[in-house]
């Protein structure tokens, strides 16, 4: 069962990047940020990699990062909430879990759509 919830994923994951891909309203460097997090997301829709890590994937600067990040926030793309414990090996750590469930549930554009409104 969890092995299909995973391939589930993968398609959704591969059908939102052709989308995030093809969009033109979304800025390149937004795009390369949302990529970072998509390659990194896991079977509840989450992810939590440093913004050190993303500045690594994408070779932003950090300031540049948090921009990206606060413009897929304000568009409800992604949610993040800061954590104390990691997610997985609940482990005491600081850093933001980045939940990209909206983007796995409906597609970009209904998303940017909803937005603009």
């Amino acid at each position: 069962m969890e092995e299909n919830k995973r391939i589930i994923n993968y398609k959704i994951v591969s059908k939102r990047l052709k989308e995030i891909r093809e969009n033109k309203d979304m800025p390149k460097g937004v795009k390369h940020v949302l990529k970072s997090l998509l390659k990194r997301l896991g079977g509840k829709h989450i992810c939590w990699p440093s913004i050190e890590k993303i500045m690594e994937d994408t070779s932003y600067a950090k300031s540049t990062v948090i921009l990206h990040l606060n413009w897929l926030r304000e568009r409800n793309i992604l949610n993040s909430t800061m954590t104390y414990r990691n997610p997985k090996t609940k482990k005491r750590m600081a850093g933001n879990v980045y939940d990209l469930s909206n983007l796995m549930y409906n597609s970009l554009s209904d998303i940017l759509r909803k937005h603009t409104k």
